[in-house]
């Protein structure tokens, strides 16, 4: 089936225009051209009945048209301050509006700060989720501890004394293979000297030699 078609929207003109176009250049009270005000009013209204309502608008003096250059800009015509009940004309002041400024501003930081907290409160987990956590990691603690209390019934005091026998003579493997690697070196060198071993390449093959036997002793000493 084809795609169904959008449902076009009723475009108004004349009088219907006129009103439409007046009412939204006073409720934001700033200046339009035609283009803006027929985006605006999202096509309610061609670009052409737009220019026509403008244009008896303008005639009928219930707004102004400002020509720049090729440009016409239209705005509302000045609209009389409307004060609110329980409020003197002489209250409304600059010290007035700025003070009430700050204190928008104010309320405002506020409202951000709150919504940052909300949006924390959001992401933390909910209380339901926290005993089901704290739940998990008790049951992690007590199987650790199960396994801990394991292994501790099943180790044997003769395997950690063998331990410490082992690890000892490690050590003392360690310093004797130390201490003959050193002996090693030095009688190479005093060989190399009695026999004259001037050239490199003799002296690594020699080397070589010397030191297959020296890790095959150590080998045989180990094992």
């Amino acid at each position: 089936m084809p795609p169904k078609k959008a449902e076009k929207v009723p475009q108004l003109k004349g009088a219907e225009a006129e009103d439409l176009i007046e009412n939204y250049l006073v409720e934001q009270y700033r200046p339009f051209a035609v283009n803006d005000i027929v985006q605006n009013l999202h096509n309610k209204v061609s670009k052409t009945n737009a220019t026509k309502a403008l244009d008896a608008l303008v005639a009928q003096d219930r707004i102004i048209c400002k020509l720049f250059g090729k440009a016409a800009i239209y705005v509302c015509k000045e609209q009389p301050l409307v004060i609110p009940d329980g409020v003197e004309e002489k209250d409304i002041t600059i010290e007035a509006v700025n003070q009430l400024r700050e204190e928008c501003g104010a309320l405002n930081n506020d409202v951000n700060e709150w919504q940052g907290q909300l949006n924390q409160c959001i992401k933390d987990p909910s209380n339901k989720e926290l005993l089901e956590l704290i739940a998990h990691r008790k049951q992690e603690i007590q199987e650790t501890k199960e396994k801990l209390d394991k292994l501790e019934k099943e180790s044997k005091p003769e395997n950690t004394e063998m331990g410490m026998i082992l690890m000892k003579h490690d050590k003392v493997i360690d310093k004797a293979i130390k201490q003959r690697r050193r002996i090693m070196f030095e009688a190479v060198s005093l060989v190399s000297m009695a026999q004259g071993l001037s050239n490199q390449k003799a002296k690594d093959e020699y080397l070589v030699c010397v030191v297959g036997h020296f890790h095959l002793f150590c080998l045989q000493r180990v094992y």
